[in-house]
């Protein structure tokens, strides 16, 4: 069986928890960004087609 953990066991496992949620928080930040970076790119080069055959 396991044994009761301790507090200062505890309190490591909370501020794991809450270093690993801003850790997830900071990749969504990052991959929204490359997103919208994708569309812009995506948008400008339909426009440059648009202009080049027209």
């Amino acid at each position: 069986m396991a044994e009761p953990k301790t507090k200062m066991e505890k309190d490591l496992e909370r501020n794991e928890i809450e270093l690993l949620k801003e850790e997830v928080a900071s990749l969504k930040k990052v991959k929204t960004g490359w997103m919208i970076a994708a569309i812009i790119s995506f948008a400008l080069f339909a426009i440059t087609l648009g202009i080049l055959f027209t």
